[in-house]
Protein backbone atom coordinates (compact mmCIF):
# COMPACT_ATOMS: atom_id res chain seq x y z
CA UNK A 1 0.00 0.00 0.00
CA UNK A 2 1.11 3.58 -1.16
CA UNK A 3 0.94 7.11 0.76
CA UNK A 4 0.94 9.94 -1.33
CA UNK A 5 2.52 12.76 0.82
CA UNK A 6 5.18 15.72 1.10
CA UNK A 7 9.00 14.82 1.22
CA UNK A 8 10.78 16.64 3.63
CA UNK A 9 12.81 18.57 1.09
CA UNK A 10 9.25 19.61 -0.99
CA UNK A 11 8.15 21.36 2.33
CA UNK A 12 11.94 22.81 2.91
CA UNK A 13 11.47 24.27 -0.50
CA UNK A 14 8.41 25.79 0.32
CA UNK A 15 8.79 27.76 2.99
CA UNK A 16 11.86 28.69 1.79
CA UNK A 17 10.05 30.03 -1.64
CA UNK A 18 7.14 31.62 1.01
CA UNK A 19 10.07 33.21 3.28
CA UNK A 20 11.30 35.17 -0.01
CA UNK A 21 7.87 36.47 -1.09
CA UNK A 22 7.29 37.35 2.34
CA UNK A 23 10.51 39.65 2.48
CA UNK A 24 9.71 41.27 -1.08
CA UNK A 25 6.08 42.24 -0.32
CA UNK A 26 6.43 43.25 3.30
CA UNK A 27 8.77 46.48 2.59
CA UNK A 28 6.36 47.05 -0.11
CA UNK A 29 3.35 46.94 2.29
CA UNK A 30 4.62 49.74 4.06
CA UNK A 31 5.94 52.07 1.94
CA UNK A 32 2.51 51.71 0.60
CA UNK A 33 0.68 52.53 3.76
CA UNK A 34 3.06 55.87 4.27
CA UNK A 35 1.97 56.55 0.95
CA UNK A 36 -1.52 56.41 1.95
CA UNK A 37 -0.98 58.47 5.10
CA UNK A 38 0.52 61.29 2.89
CA UNK A 39 -1.99 61.33 0.21
CA UNK A 40 -4.76 60.92 3.16
CA UNK A 41 -2.81 64.20 4.69
CA UNK A 42 -2.43 66.47 1.49
CA UNK A 43 -6.42 65.71 0.89
CA UNK A 44 -7.10 66.80 4.60
CA UNK A 45 -4.87 70.39 4.04
CA UNK A 46 -6.55 71.16 0.71
CA UNK A 47 -10.21 70.84 2.76
CA UNK A 48 -8.53 72.58 6.01
CA UNK A 49 -7.87 75.34 3.27
CA UNK A 50 -11.31 75.65 1.23
CA UNK A 51 -13.09 75.57 5.30
CA UNK A 52 -10.90 79.23 5.87
CA UNK A 53 -12.22 80.28 2.44
CA UNK A 54 -15.25 79.02 3.08
CA UNK A 55 -15.39 80.69 6.76
CA UNK A 56 -14.17 83.92 5.27
CA UNK A 57 -17.02 83.92 2.26
CA UNK A 58 -19.40 83.30 5.08
CA UNK A 59 -18.47 86.26 7.14
CA UNK A 60 -18.32 88.82 3.90
CA UNK A 61 -21.71 87.53 2.70
CA UNK A 62 -23.14 88.15 6.47
CA UNK A 63 -21.48 91.90 6.20
CA UNK A 64 -19.38 91.16 9.16
CA UNK A 65 -16.60 92.44 6.58
CA UNK A 66 -13.90 90.08 5.17
CA UNK A 67 -12.43 88.31 8.30
CA UNK A 68 -10.75 84.92 8.18
CA UNK A 69 -11.49 83.00 11.47
CA UNK A 70 -9.07 83.82 14.39
CA UNK A 71 -7.88 80.71 14.97
CA UNK A 72 -8.52 76.95 13.62
CA UNK A 73 -10.19 75.66 16.98
CA UNK A 74 -12.99 76.61 19.26
CA UNK A 75 -16.30 77.68 17.60
CA UNK A 76 -15.08 77.43 14.40
CA UNK A 77 -13.81 73.98 14.59
CA UNK A 78 -16.93 72.54 13.45
CA UNK A 79 -16.04 74.36 9.92
CA UNK A 80 -12.36 73.37 10.42
CA UNK A 81 -10.79 70.45 11.76
CA UNK A 82 -13.50 68.80 13.13
CA UNK A 83 -15.01 69.06 10.08
CA UNK A 84 -12.14 67.87 8.28
CA UNK A 85 -10.56 65.52 10.58
CA UNK A 86 -11.62 62.16 11.03
CA UNK A 87 -9.57 61.37 14.64
CA UNK A 88 -9.45 65.53 15.17
CA UNK A 89 -6.38 67.20 17.05
CA UNK A 90 -4.22 65.19 19.43
CA UNK A 91 -2.85 66.52 22.87
CA UNK A 92 0.44 67.87 22.10
CA UNK A 93 2.02 65.65 24.58
CA UNK A 94 1.16 62.46 22.43
CA UNK A 95 3.72 63.03 19.99
CA UNK A 96 4.54 59.00 18.98
CA UNK A 97 1.41 58.48 17.68
CA UNK A 98 0.76 59.49 13.58
CA UNK A 99 -1.85 62.35 13.52
CA UNK A 100 -2.30 66.23 13.75
CA UNK A 101 -1.38 68.01 16.90
CA UNK A 102 -1.38 71.86 17.86
CA UNK A 103 0.27 74.62 20.16
CA UNK A 104 -1.14 77.99 19.43
CA UNK A 105 -1.46 78.75 15.89
CA UNK A 106 1.32 75.91 14.93
CA UNK A 107 -0.55 72.20 13.94
CA UNK A 108 2.25 69.85 14.08
CA UNK A 109 1.57 66.42 11.75
CA UNK A 110 3.58 63.36 12.68
CA UNK A 111 3.53 60.31 9.71
CA UNK A 112 5.21 57.58 10.92
CA UNK A 113 8.41 59.05 11.88
CA UNK A 114 8.62 61.89 10.27
CA UNK A 115 7.00 65.30 10.97
CA UNK A 116 6.18 68.87 10.39
CA UNK A 117 4.50 71.61 10.95
CA UNK A 118 1.75 74.34 9.28
CA UNK A 119 1.11 77.67 10.88
CA UNK A 120 -1.99 79.50 10.27
CA UNK A 121 -2.50 83.14 9.95
CA UNK A 122 -5.74 85.07 10.55
CA UNK A 123 -4.45 88.00 8.93
CA UNK A 124 -4.35 86.11 5.36
CA UNK A 125 -5.99 82.97 5.93
CA UNK A 126 -2.72 81.45 5.20
CA UNK A 127 -2.49 77.84 6.23
CA UNK A 128 1.34 77.12 5.38
CA UNK A 129 4.01 74.54 5.74
CA UNK A 130 7.42 75.63 7.53
CA UNK A 131 10.16 73.82 6.56
CA UNK A 132 11.69 71.36 4.18
CA UNK A 133 11.10 67.72 3.87
CA UNK A 134 7.97 66.59 4.15
CA UNK A 135 6.20 69.65 3.11
CA UNK A 136 7.59 68.66 -0.25
CA UNK A 137 5.64 65.98 -0.83
CA UNK A 138 2.36 67.24 1.21
CA UNK A 139 2.24 70.35 -0.97
CA UNK A 140 2.83 68.83 -4.43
Amino acid sequence: MKRAAFTMIELIFIIVVVGILAGVALPKIFFTRDDAMITKTRTQIVAIQSAISAKFNESLMSGGGAVYPNSLEGSNASLLFDGVLVQGIKPAANESSSGWRNVGDTYTIRISTRSTSFTYNATDGSFTCDDEGLCEELTQ
